[in-house]
């Protein structure tokens, strides 16, 4: 697919991809509804899954806005058997947060660090670009999470998108 006007873009989100295993970025592509911000991400994603990146995604969604944990079930399900090796605490209250496990309401500290565990462990086997759309819809829990995990992940090879909302501080 050819894009008109968005080469600026398609750079700056090209330097992404190509670059994550030399240290981690993330963009936040905003603007209004019809501008073409899901054609820019996904001619991104089809050139991290060319240059061999593993692309997870998440899509906040309202419906399930008030489902603890429902961004994070979709980011995490495709990689959850690694969860298997992380420290116990985390791998508990990860379960948990999945609805995998019956346990009380998580630690949220320990969910978002058994996702940066993960995450990074996946990333050493093969850089990973995380994707998440719609985060203005994702569940509180989702995005404390992403949030968490986007402010530490600077020496992983990990790049990441979110649109059209910031993830919070």
């Amino acid at each position: 697919m050819q894009l008109f006007g968005r080469e600026a873009e398609l750079k700056g989100l090209g330097e992404l991809v190509d670059g994550p295993a030399a240290g981690c970025a993330g963009v936040l592509i905003q603007g209004e509804p019809g501008v073409g911000k899901s054609a820019v991400v996904a001619e991104a994603v089809a050139a991290a899954t060319v240059g061999g990146l593993r692309v997870l995604r998440t899509t906040g969604v309202e419906a399930e806005r008030n489902f603890a944990y429902a961004g994070l079930h979709q980011l995490i399900f495709p990689v959850r058997a690694g969860a298997d090796t992380l420290p116990a605490p985390q791998r508990s209250a990860l379960w948990a947060a999945l609805g995998l496990a019956d346990a009380a309401e998580p630690n949220a500290y320990l969910v978002g660090l058994a996702a940066l565990t993960l995450l990074a462990e996946e990333a050493a086997a093969k850089p990973l670009l995380i994707v998440a759309e719609d985060v203005h819809w994702l569940d509180r829990e989702s995005a404390d999470v992403l949030a968490f995990v986007a402010r530490r992940i600077e020496s992983e090879p990990i790049g990441a998108y979110s649109w059209p909302a910031a993830l919070p501080a």
